[in-house]
């Protein structure tokens, strides 16, 4: 409490909200081979079936483009005194996800198809304006708290002298994904829900880890970073004595 003339009492309060990724993308490599070139693309076309049917039970809202001529390469294998040559067929699928979409389904999918793919690339929006309903929460927090003081000290509160709007402090944390769907969320956070679909994921990791190619533990690892700004508001309001 300032000892002035016409008492007063300064209070704050403030709110943190955050920025998650709005769209993820991982690029899925699709391999067959065969001893011939026909029987190649036979085993590739079988295994784009796969991946598009991995892709249509994830749900209407993944999109995905797989390469139309997949890459050929001949390799060489040893059997004993003798060697075969195999066509080796290999291309790129690119796969997104809108926020809504179930990451970690999708994920299992791929892993259990025999799939492997790259870690995932994060993509941002830009931050919104602070809704004015935010400013309104936070000054009735606010006055709430110069209440609370003010019947305290045998006071209640008079007009309002001063509103400000300190500007706004902004942070940035990075995480590893599977420590990003273990920690506990902020309010107002905004963007992709993780946190829903992560529960068979982790079940990939907890029981089926020994099957698992390295993919799964790079996907566990890869870096997400989460963005959050602290908005605050600062009242002071005259005292009057009870």
């Amino acid at each position: 409490m300032n000892e002035h003339r016409n008492p007063s009492i300064t209070v704050s309060n403030r709110i943190r909200r955050t920025r998650q990724p709005k769209h993820i993308a991982i690029q899925v490599k699709i391999a067959a081979d065969g001893e011939t070139r026909q029987q190649a693309y036979v085993e590739y076309e079988k295994a784009l079936t796969k991946f598009n049917t991995i892709i249509e039970s994830s749900g209407d809202l993944v999109l995905s483009s797989a390469p139309k001529v997949p890459s050929e390469d001949h390799i060489e294998e040893e059997h004993g005194i003798r060697t075969r040559t195999k066509v080796l067929l290999e291309g790129d699928a690119n796969v997104e996800l809108p926020p809504s979409a179930d990451f970690g389904a999708l994920i299992c999918g791929l892993v259990e198809g025999g799939f492997t793919f790259r870690n995932p690339r994060f993509e941002y929006e830009s931050q919104e304006e602070v809704p004015p309903e935010v400013y309104g929460t936070l000054a009735a927090g606010a006055r709430a708290k110069a209440e609370a003081a003010a019947i305290g000290a045998g006071c209640k509160l008079g007009a309002v002298q001063e509103i400000t709007f300190p500007k706004a402090e902004a942070f940035q944390s990075n995480w590893r994904l599977s420590q990003f769907w273990d920690r506990p969320r902020w309010p107002w956070s905004t963007g992709f829900d993780f946190w829903s679909d992560s529960a068979s994921l982790m079940r990939i990791r907890r029981d089926d880890a020994p099957k698992m190619n390295s993919d799964i533990y790079n996907l566990l690892n890869a870096e997400v970073v989460e963005f959050s700004d602290q908005i605050s508001i600062s009242i002071t309001y005259e005292l009057i004595s009870a």
